[in-house]
């Protein structure tokens, strides 16, 4: 087998690694020992917020904190689809895909077909994150029945708003891993080398983040 074919696959393998891998084992340390993680604290956190502001009755407030967080949802999900748009363009744009063609023949890129399947990694990465988007977009809608109820039902509230804020959340960080690693890719239609590098940069940062030990 050719040793640049084998190279493609070694990045591909990493990324998918670094994107699905990575991600799936953060969440599950996340559940199990919520505190050795900053997604487990920021979770634990959140509950305690809500039980407070249900204790207190203040449904105003929380309606305006789900609102705020809609806005900046609908923005994300927003560019996330016009990124789809645009990735989907170069490959049915046939005038654009061999301009693009061009430009990676210059960093030795070694087929028009490879670079197809890139392009459409690309796109299906792009859509992973806008449907991300969507599902914390779905959740927030669902805890808008939660804000306010009788008085005797303080502890549903609480838990359908724990229940659909930490659903929140998980669609949310989805959504913006999907959005780094989006970017990530965009390196790989040109260098597959430096796609590596960045690849594994970005997974050490992202864990380094994820672990770490100051409160927050």
């Amino acid at each position: 087998m050719d040793p640049r074919i084998i190279l493609e696959l070694v990045a591909f393998l990493l990324f998918l690694a670094g994107w699905l891998g990575y991600e799936s084992y953060h969440i599950r340390r996340s559940r199990h020992r919520p505190e050795s993680t900053r997604y487990g604290r920021l979770i634990a956190r959140q509950s305690r917020w809500i039980d407070a502001i249900v204790a207190r009755d203040e449904p105003l407030l929380m309606i305006h904190t789900l609102r705020t967080i809609s806005r900046q949802v609908i923005l994300l999900a927003s560019l996330a689809l016009l990124a789809v748009g645009g990735a989907f363009g170069l490959l049915l744009s046939t005038e654009r895909f061999q301009a693009l063609c061009q430009v990676t023949r210059l960093f030795g890129h070694p087929s028009n077909l490879v670079l197809q399947l890139k392009l459409l990694l690309l796109v299906t990465v792009l859509a992973f994150t806008f449907l991300a988007f969507v599902w914390a977009l779905r959740a927030l809608l669902a805890a808008h029945l939660y804000t306010t109820g009788p008085p005797g039902e303080s502890a549903d509230l609480s838990w359908g708003l724990r229940h659909y804020f930490e659903y929140l959340q998980l669609d949310f960080r989805h959504g913006l891993r999907g959005a780094y690693y989006g970017v990530d890719l965009m390196v790989w239609l040109f260098n597959t080398e430096l796609f590596i590098v960045t690849t594994i940069a970005l997974t050490i940062s992202l864990a380094r983040y994820d672990f770490a030990r100051r409160v927050g």
